[in-house]
Parts: C-alpha cells; structure tokens; sequence
C-alpha cells in the first residue's frame, strides 16, 4: 500500500488521486493506493457523489467545498477547517471530525451515526433530519445551530456548549448531556426519554409538548416547572372542552329556535296558499255570477226592448203630446242602465274583494318577515374535529407548554 502526502493539488493531480482511490476500495487495497490529502487546500472544489471512504483528509482546507452525496465512510477529517461545507446528504458514518472548524456546515439528511465530532466548533451549522445516532459531540460547541428533526439518539452530547441551538421535533432519547450548557435552547416536540441532563444549564429553556418528565438527573426546578406546565396544559385544555360544550348546548338551542322561526313560516306560507286559493275560488264565482247575471239581464232587456218597440210600432207619435211619448222612451232605456250598473257594482264588488285578500296577503308577509328575522340566529357549528383533538390532548395529558 503507498500513500503520498500532497499539499498542494492541480486539477489533474486530485483526479488521478480519486481514481487511484476508487480502485484501492474496489481491490480492497491490492492495487491503487488510498488518498491522502492531509494539509491539502481543497477550499470551494467540488466533490459530489464522489467515494472518498477511509479517505485521509486530516487537516485539509474544504472551506465551501460541495460534499453533497459524497462517501466519507470511515474518512479521517480531524482538525480540517470546514466552515460552510456542505455535507448535504452524505454518508458519514463513523468519520472522525475531532477538532474540526465545522462553523455553517449544511448537514441536512447527513448520516453521521457512530461519527466522532469531539471538539469541533460547529456554530450556526443547520443539522436538518440528520442521523447522528450514537454520534460523539462531547465538548463540541454547537451553538446557535438547528437540530430540527435530526436523530440524536444515545448520542454523547457531554460538556457540550449548546446555547441557543433549535431541537425541534429532535429524537434525543437516552442521549448523554451531563455538564452541558443548553441555555435559551428550543426543545419543542422533542423526544428526551431517558436523556441523562445531570448538571446541565438550562437557563431559559423553551420546550412545548416535550416531555421530560422521564429525563435524568434533570434539575428539581425544570422537573418541577414540567409537572406544572403539564398541569397548567390540562387545565387550559379542559377549559377548552367546557368552551366547546357550551358552544354545543348554544349551538342547539339556535337551532330549537331557528326550527321554531321555520315552523312559523311554514304555517304563514299554508295560509298564505289558502288565502291564494280562496281569492281564486272567490274570484271564480264571482266571475260566473257576473256572467249569468249579464246573460239573464241581456235576454230580459231585449225582450223587454222587443215589446217596447212593438208598442212605438202601434203608437203615433205624430199625433201624441210629447209628455205621452217620454213614458215608451224611458221604458226603453231604463233595462239598459239597469244592466249597466248592474255591471259596474258587480266589478266594484270583485275590486273591493281582491284589494281586501291582497291586504291580508301583505299583513301576512310582513308578520312573517318581522318574526324572521326577530328570530334568526346564526349557528356556529362546532369542529368536530376540534372537539376530538381537546378530548384526546385532555386525557392524554403529555402536553407540555412554555
């Protein structure tokens, strides 16, 4: 097995000493040799997808080099100067980063179980849905940096400086966090069962629906100040219950009312209808009685009129005095007024009937309108899938809230 000590790579240099690489692993060290590129400055070059596993890049300078993807299985990075590399989605398991300048390194979706990260300086770096499970952080500074949704579970996070670092929906089960500092840190959702946080500073912690109650060696205060948000977290949600049991019972009691208001306009509109159907039934035989009165009055009046002039037919009026003749003229038109007032009180009659059905009509109306909308009230339809989520919370009881 050879192995050379580069410090200073041309481009050609770092592809022959990647291929040489490649085919050391494939040989299982029978051919190629293993790279080597302790003190190498590599800052800003790209690596991604590449397999660097068992690599030697002790003390090498990667400031901004791309490590997306990259095999480091196993690779030896101990006091390489890191800041702002991205490690996105590369395995590292069980590499050794001791001592390392790590500041703003992008871990998202990183494997680093059984990863050796003592001492390193790791500030502001974003740790996103990594799997640092068993990893060893012990007196590493990582403060200010974001866990969210990373696994550090049995990790060894001893003597460690982690102020201000985000643990959001973070899997810290069993973890080793004794003399640690986790001053004004975020634990929200986070699971930290059997976490041992003997001598830990936890001034101005937030946490929220995390449990600690199962911590260990957790100070009195915190293990206090837990068992009192709990309970604070239960009285707030039974109180939420009472609140949606109340809205409930309103809730049906608006809708006793609004079935009563609809009961009411539903007898209004029934006797809306029976009034439309006597004003037609009324209109009907008045138009009838009409009708065969003008009939009856028509027939009389000409047979009347028939006779009158038979009788001028005999009369002369030459001859007779013209107060003799006005008694045969009267007679005459006396039938035909009488069919025509007969006809305009038959018509003023069917006025004054549909003008009084058509008055009650509009009382109607406005009652039914006046009562609809003394009687309307909104309904407020408690989410049911509200109701659910208080009910569970409330006798679950494992909600923790600052």
């Amino acid at each position: 097995m050879n192995e050379q000590t580069p410090h200073n790579l041309s481009a050609e240099q770092l592809r022959d000493t990647l291929e040489q690489h490649e085919r050391w692993l494939a040989s299982e060290g029978k051919e190629g040799r293993r790279a080597n590129l302790r003190g190498a400055d590599l800052s800003g070059v790209s690596f991604a997808n590449a397999n660097l596993q068992e690599a030697g890049l002790h003390g090498c300078l990667l400031v901004g080099a791309d490590l997306q993807n990259v095999n480091l299985r196993n690779a030896d990075l101990m006091n390489a100067d890191l800041q702002r590399a991205d490690f996105s989605g590369a395995m590292c398991e069980g590499a050794q980063f001791n001592h390392a300048n790590m500041n703003g390194v992008y871990l998202d979706n990183t494997f680093l179980r059984n990863a050796s990260l003592t001492g390193v300086q790791m500030m502001e770096a974003k740790v996103t849905q990594a799997n640092c499970e068993k990893a060893n952080f012990r007196e590493a500074n990582i403060a200010f940096s974001d866990f969210s949704n990373s696994n550090l579970e049995k990790a060894v996070l001893r003597e460690t400086i982690a102020n201000n670092t985000t643990f959001i929906q973070t899997n810290l089960k069993g973890c080793d966090a004794r003399n640690s500092n986790f001053d004004e840190a975020s634990f929200i959702h986070a699971g930290v069962d059997g976490a041992n946080f003997r001598g830990a500073s936890m001034e101005n912690v937030s946490f929220a629906d995390s449990d600690f109650n199962n911590a260990q060696n957790l100070n009195e205060e915190y293990q206090a100040y837990s068992l009192e948000v709990e309970r604070m977290t239960v009285e707030a949600e039974r109180t939420k219950l009472e609140s949606l049991r109340a809205e409930i019972k309103q809730f049906d009691t608006d809708l006793q009312q609004k079935k009563q208001v609809l009961d009411t306009q539903k007898e209004h509109a029934t006797e809306r209808a029976r009034l439309d159907e006597t004003f037609t039934e009324m209109l009907s035989e008045r138009a009838v009685r009409t009708r065969k009165l003008a009939i009856i009055w028509f027939m009389l009046s000409a047979a009347f009129a028939t006779f009158v002039a038979y009788q001028f037919a005999l009369y002369d009026l030459e001859t007779a005095a013209w107060d003799e003749a006005i008694i045969p003229l009267i007679i005459l038109v006396a039938p035909f007024i009488l069919m025509v007032v007969s006809a305009v009180a038959a018509y003023r009659n069917y006025e004054l009937v549909a003008k009084h059905i058509k008055v009650c009509a509009e009382m109607l109306d406005r009652q039914a309108e006046e009562e609809g909308q003394a009687h309307t009230l909104p309904l407020h339809i408690p989410d049911s899938s509200k109701i659910a989520h208080t009910v569970e919370k409330t006798t679950s009881g494992n909600t923790h809230y600052l």
